[in-house]
């Protein structure tokens, strides 16, 4: 009742502040080298230790209070993953694990920063790690995880009443998959497993078989709902806050409705560890981490900007402008993991010509189109491989040069292509959208050039769903492409009888690239593959892309040990908060308690 009290209280402050009220870049230190026998300082042995390790500037603090707002903060109704509900993964992230994660400390911005771990669901091969795992195998017949020895479970005080303090298995984590593969969200990956079985105390055997695809090791091993939680928490009841338990670096503390989340920091987490500085320490540093639930967006911005929230995960693109000039103190990250695309209906005219839908592609004036929300200028290549994704971006300039077309805005070459496609005096085709209004409206004046009319249909969200998934709308409907995961973007938007083939683009030759891609084992192999793919993507234009979308989030200089990265696995901060310590120091130095 206490919190409930505090973050009502809270609510008020920040409100008045709006009433009241009207990037200072940080120095980044690279950490040294981890070498295999440092010495890994733990909070509350210190001073047993013969050597005191004193918290100076720029070194660890524990203690304190982490207080931020992030992506999918919602009431529960529900906290078993297998409920479906999103939210439970997000709000369970920082309590239970995932088989991998992204090794952002030596791959991201605080190490060799060749990843900027700023994507949805798309972790590369090459910067994985174990996070329950010490290793894994994978063949076309079965997938082989080594669960890492001496991994606790850690129940609360109150939890240890139905479930002891004990040893993470292979079992149990067979146990978590067969008893969530039954579920709707595993419907991706139930189809295509077999048995699932433990060998020994630490090894899991996922068999495949004939059904094998690459993917599967994702959904299993490190998409947002792959999170492992014990069998004991099934019988006490998985839908209850209370009763959730899992291996992270967090424990659940309270869950004031309609007020706030708490986690409180596992005195136990010994599996992963922080490297600064050349030494290793326990995590997490903070004591607590507040997730208050503000609903509304300017009290989010207010708590944010006087300080009563140490980080926000995600601030709307239309404050950010507001943000950096109100707040010049504030750090920020921004950047593109997805984007808007037109998905022209292949299967009748006008768009069941590969020409005319060029056309369409050639008679959009894409850079426009990215510089309407006020944050551009924005890339106009960024679909269907994302340009910060190096393994398979490829520069315009790079690109065949009928490729190099559809990138070039020509009315007049547009006109002539659909004359030529036999639509002389052009046609008339309907948009279905539930958002954007100006933006469609400037493709609809756009295409009034090349011959094109354009109805404009606004239905509302669930409407539109349907629309597109069951693909029962005429001409063209619009869509967000999450285009992180090179194999799920050249799957969902290009092969046959995908559900996120709204344009039902066909091919038989794509299909078995698509299967070929999923059965390479070979990463080089097959980012050949997925290039071609996606080359495909780009010339058919099944999916026309109208511009990227643009996330971003802002913290306080005071939150020490984070380089803006976004989620190690598939769209959650995962551990990423318990790396993260505050400078009060430098809070009260700069104004705020």
């Amino acid at each position: 009742m206490k919190r409930r009290i505090l973050w009502l209280g809270l609510s008020f402050l920040v409100v008045a502040a709006l009433v009241l009220s009207s990037c200072a870049k940080e120095e980044v230190v690279t950490p040294g080298e981890q070498e295999e026998e440092e010495e890994v300082v733990t909070p509350g042995e210190q001073e047993e230790e013969e050597e005191v390790v004193v918290p100076a500037a720029g070194e660890p603090q524990y203690g304190g209070t982490l207080t931020m707002v992030t992506r999918g903060l919602a009431e529960l109704g529900n906290a078993d993953i297998m409920s479906g509900q999103l939210g439970a993964c997000y709000m369970l992230s920082f309590v239970q694990e995932k088989p991998i994660m992204g090794n952002f400390e030596e791959w991201g911005p605080r190490g060799k920063d060749e990843f900027k771990f700023q994507t949805w669901g798309y972790i590369p091969d090459k910067y994985q790690t174990g996070c329950l795992l010490d290793s894994w195998e994978v063949t076309r017949e079965q997938i082989t995880w080594h669960v890492t020895p001496g991994i606790m479970w850690a129940p609360t005080e109150a939890q240890q009443a139905w479930m002891p303090v004990r040893e993470l298995t292979a079992d149990d984590i067979v146990a978590d998959i067969n008893h969530f593969k039954p579920a709707a969200g595993a419907v991706r990956f139930r189809d295509f497993i077999g048995d699932v079985y433990a060998t020994d105390r630490y090894t899991v055997v996922i068999e495949t078989g004939k059904n094998f695809s690459l993917d599967l090791n994702y959904y299993l091993s490190y998409e947002d709902r792959a999170q492992i939680s014990p069998p004991e928490m099934l019988v006490a009841g998985a839908d209850k806050w209370e009763n959730q338990v899992g291996t992270g670096p967090f424990m659940t503390g309270e869950y004031a409705i309609g007020s706030f989340y708490q986690y409180v920091r596992n005195p136990n987490y010994t599996h992963k560890t922080a490297t600064i500085n050349g030494k290793q320490y326990q995590i997490p540093f903070v004591d607590e981490m507040i997730l208050p639930l503000i609903p509304d967006t300017a009290t989010q911005i207010a708590a944010l900007r006087t300080g009563k929230l140490d980080l926000h995960q995600g601030p709307a693109s239309d404050q950010w402008a507001t943000l950096e000039s109100t707040t010049p103190d504030l750090l920020f990250a921004k950047y593109s993991c997805s984007g808007w695309v037109l998905s022209l209906k292949c299967t009748v005219p006008p768009f069941n010509d590969e020409n005319v839908r060029r056309a369409m592609m050639i008679g959009t004036d894409l850079k426009a189109c990215g510089n309407i929300f006020g944050l551009g200028p924005l890339p106009v290549d960024w679909y269907p491989a994302l340009y910060t994704n190096a393994d398979v971006y490829v520069p315009i300039s790079e690109l065949p040069a009928e490729t190099q077309l559809l990138y070039k805005y020509d009315p007049v070459l547009a006109r002539k292509m659909l004359s030529d496609a036999g639509y002389a005096t052009g046609f008339t085709v309907d948009l279905w959208t539930s958002w954007g209004q100006d933006i469609f409206s400037l493709i609809k004046d756009q295409w009034a050039k090349i011959g094109v009319t354009v109805n404009i249909k606004i239905v509302d969200s669930t409407q539109h769903t349907k629309l597109a998934v069951e693909k029962t709308y005429t001409g063209m409907v619009s869509g967000g492409q999450d285009i992180t995961g090179p194999i799920n973007t050249c799957l969902d938007y290009g092969k046959t009888g995908y559900t996120n083939n709204w344009a039902l683009y066909s091919s038989p030759y794509y299909d078995d690239l698509c299967l070929r891609i999923v059965g390479e084992l070979d990463p080089p192999a097959r980012t050949v593959l997925i290039k071609e793919a996606m080359q495909i993507l780009r010339n058919t234009v099944a999916h026309l892309p109208v511009c990227p979308t643009m996330s971003g989030h802002y913290w306080w200089p005071w939150v020490k040990n984070y380089y803006g990265e976004f989620t190690t696995s598939d769209g959650t901060l995962d551990s990423i908060p318990a790396y993260m310590w505050i400078d009060q120091d430098l809070k009260e130095s700069m104004g705020y308690e």
